[in-house]
C-alpha cells in the first residue's frame, strides 16, 4: 500500500471532504514517501460507509476512514486493515494491525475532543473542569466508551492542552496548505 501511495498509483478513497482529517492524513503519509497529495487519484465520499463501499465495488484500492468506520467490514472479511495513525496498536478487531511509526512513517494523527471557553475565563473555573474531566475519565464507563468507539484515551490538563493545540494548529495549518486548501499558514 505505501509502495502504491508513493508510486502515486493508488485510488485513495476517504471521508467526508476535501480537507477533513482523513484527507490530512492522507497529505502526511504521502509526504513522508515524498508524493504531493495532489497527484493522487482521490475519491471523496460524504461518510465513510461510502468510502468502504467504492473499495468492496473495486473502484478503490485504499480507503482512510475513522477505525470504526471500518471495523463492520473487517469483521465481515470483506476488507483488510492495513495501519493505524493512532499513537499505540488498537485493541479488538484492530488489535494485530500495525501502527503508521511501526511500518516507519511517522503520522500519529486523529481526532481530539475538548471543552473550549470563552478568553478570559477565570483560572478557578478552568481548574475546576480540569478537576471534575479528570476524575470522569478514570471510570469504568469512560473506558468501556472508549474502547467501545476504538478511542485512544489521553487527557491534557489546561496548560498541556493549550501546548497541544498550538502544536496542531501549525501541523494541520502546513497540511492545509500542502494540500491547497490555505495558501498561507498565519499565526492565528
Amino acid at each position: 500500500m505505501l509502495a502504491a501511495i508513493g508510486e502515486g498509483s493508488a485510488v485513495v478513497s476517504f471521508a467526508t471532504a476535501m480537507g477533513s482529517m482523513n484527507h490530512l492524513i492522507l497529505a502526511e503519509i504521502a509526504t513522508h514517501l515524498g508524493i504531493p497529495v495532489s497527484t493522487l487519484p482521490i475519491r471523496v465520499f460524504e461518510s465513510a460507509p461510502f468510502a468502504l463501499a467504492d473499495l468492496v465495488d473495486g473502484r478503490g484500492e485504499i480507503a482512510v476512514v475513522s477505525a470504526v468506520s471500518a471495523v463492520p467490514a473487517l469483521g465481515d472479511g470483506i476488507l483488510a486493515p492495513v495501519m493505524v495513525t493512532s499513537p499505540q496498536r488498537l485493541d479488538g478487531a484492530l488489535a494485530s494491525t500495525p501502527t503508521c511509526v511501526e511500518l516507519g512513517v511517522p503520522c500519529v494523527r486523529g481526532t481530539w475532543r475538548g471543552l473550549v471557553g470563552p478568553p478570559g475565563l477565570d483560572r478557578s473555573v478552568v481548574d475546576a473542569w480540569a478537576d471534575r474531566l479528570a476524575g470522569a475519565i478514570g471510570t469504568e464507563a469512560w473506558r468501556r466508551f472508549l474502547e467501545g468507539n476504538l478511542w485512544t484515551g489521553t487527557f491534557l490538563g489546561p496548560d498541556e492542552a493549550d501546548r497541544f493545540l498550538e502544536a496542531e494548529r501549525r501541523q494541520l495549518s502546513n497540511l492545509m496548505e500542502q494540500v491547497g486548501l490555505v495558501t498561507t499558514v498565519g499565526d492565528g
